[in-house]
């Protein structure tokens, strides 16, 4: 019953902490949207969830909204971004890749400019699937797709086995809170904040920081 109770509020801390992060997305937003410039405000790893007042990149996505490039291959100067916000797309990169994303990022990133970045908790999410004796099919199946990724192209799961296989759905890396700390400081960035949230089901970590230098 103790465990159960300390769950239970874990839990609703995750959820609180969610709702931060949707409050801070919603500021943001409106914020970016209000500046129009897109050319200074760049969403890496859209998907089809393209914002306004940015200029939205995906590398798998054909949209006219949509550019396409690698988010570890960026073509733009040297501190010459005031934004990047980047939600559950950095761990869709092999690691190496995912490294040279975040080098790149600071690269490209002007002084004092802002990172907002969003990704599954690895450390959490390998927890809830080694208590797998306590997990419905269900739960275990949803945990396992927040660490491998759908690996299909549609988030609307049936009994099928035979859907083709999306690349782009793939995860291949993935970070803790406090290794993602360490690259992100090594490389000159200052966090602002860091903390677990529960993304809909998926444990998940935001990050707030901005280039030293």
């Amino acid at each position: 019953m103790e465990l159960l109770i300390l769950e239970r509020k874990s839990m609703s801390s995750m959820v609180t902490n969610r709702n931060k992060v949707t409050d801070y997305q919603q500021t943001i937003f409106a914020l970016v949207k209000q500046k129009n410039d897109p050319s200074k405000h760049l969403n890496l790893g859209c998907g089809m969830k393209f914002t306004e007042g940015f200029t939205n990149v995906d590398k798998y996505v054909s949209h006219p909204s949509i550019v396409n490039y690698d988010m570890f291959k960026l073509p733009y100067p040297d501190n010459s971004i005031e934004l990047i916000y980047s939600s559950h797309s950095l761990e869709h990169l092999p690691i190496r890749h995912a490294k040279m994303a975040l080098e790149e990022w600071h690269r490209v990133l002007n002084r004092n400019g802002k990172l907002v970045l969003l990704v599954p908790d690895l450390n959490a999410i390998m927890t809830k699937l080694l208590d797998d004796e306590y997990l419905s099919d269900s739960d275990y199946d949803w945990y396992q797709y927040t660490l491998f990724g759908y690996q299909i192209d549609t988030e609307i799961f049936d009994s099928r086995l035979d859907h083709a296989v999306d690349p782009g759905q793939f995860h291949t890396c993935g970070f803790s809170k406090n290794k993602l700390k360490t690259i992100l400081e090594r490389l000159g960035f200052d966090i602002k904040q860091l903390f677990s949230y529960d993304g809909w089901r998926t444990p998940s970590i935001f990050v707030e920081a901005s280039k030293l230098q």
